[in-house]
């Protein structure tokens, strides 16, 4: 199955262009991230963190997300979930636990990226990025993620609004 984001095209195409290739398939295993995408402009390669390109890569990491959640690949979801400081860390048990938790919650047949602004206020980059998430045939509009920029570039889902995908009111992920 495949997201719509024909409201994005522009902006997938232009992350096609200039970052990793990711398989949108709902099932199977989540590509490693590498240390950072690149871009290449004429001979000079660049970290997509120093450009204007860097706003991509928040929406990216939520697909990302989204795409180890329906392949309940744990390891991904890991490499993906954490804070301004890196990776979550702490009971290895205890996090994938709470993963397989959210990866129940939000297993989905469909999603779309609706909104993507930045979230001020905050020591570190973030992003509160909205989804419209198909669930069980019916769709939950705008569950809110939040996607912080750690150090060295990579940006971290730091929190999902799952009380929106239970009960239909959330918080929406306090910024």
């Amino acid at each position: 199955m495949r997201a719509r984001l024909l409201p994005l095209v522009p902006i997938a195409l232009l992350a096609a262009c200039t970052t990793q290739v990711v398989d949108r398939a709902a099932d199977g295993p989540v590509p490693p991230m590498s240390d950072g995408p690149t871009v290449t402009t004429s001979s000079t390669p660049m970290v997509a963190g120093d450009t204007e390109l860097s706003s991509v890569a928040p929406v990216l990491s939520v697909e990302r997300f989204l795409q180890a959640v329906n392949a309940e690949d744990i390891e991904s979801m890991a490499r993906l979930f954490g804070t301004a400081q890196g990776p979550a860390t702490g009971d290895p048990l205890q996090l994938e636990t709470e993963l397989a938790l959210i990866s129940q919650i939000l297993r989905h047949q469909d999603y779309r990226v609706v909104s993507d602004r930045r979230a001020f206020g905050r020591a570190a980059q973030t992003h509160r990025i909205g989804v419209n998430l198909t669930i069980d045939g019916e769709v939950i509009p705008d569950v809110a993620f939040l996607v912080v920029q750690a150090t060295g570039g990579r940006w971290f889902v730091e929190c999902v609004d799952l009380e929106k995908v239970t009960s239909g009111t959330g918080q929406g992920c306090q910024a």
